[in-house]
């Protein structure tokens, strides 16, 4: 996983590969970690070059999205990959996340 410097409260976080029951304790691990570091922000995770999440994956992200909400940080998916949309969609996961484009990582980035 990469970070970018925060900018404005926001920090990018990118992911990248598969996110199974082998690599979701480290993708919350991550996730939680910021939020024991931060007082507020926007996490904007980008998962535009993960290739396959499955229920660990998503009760990770639910989880760290738990302890992120409770540090007065917002979790936000951005740019999933069509192979993760379709797991995003298939399980409602838009329901209690935000989803984002990539046009809109895009722009964050070049500010």
């Amino acid at each position: 996983m990469t970070f970018s410097e925060p900018r404005n409260g926001v920090l990018v976080v990118a992911a990248s590969g598969e996110c199974d029951l082998a690599e979701a304790p480290r993708l919350e691990e991550t996730l939680v970690g910021l939020a024991r570091s931060r007082s507020s922000c926007e996490v904007l995770l980008d998962l535009g070059d993960v290739t396959y999440l499955d229920s660990s994956g998503i009760a990770a992200l639910w989880r760290a999205n738990v302890v992120l909400d409770g540090a007065g940080c917002t979790l936000v998916l951005v740019s999933p990959s069509e192979a993760v949309r379709r797991v995003l969609s298939l399980t409602d996961v838009e329901k209690w996340l935000e989803v984002r484009e990539s046009a809109e990582l895009s722009q964050l980035r070049s500010r």
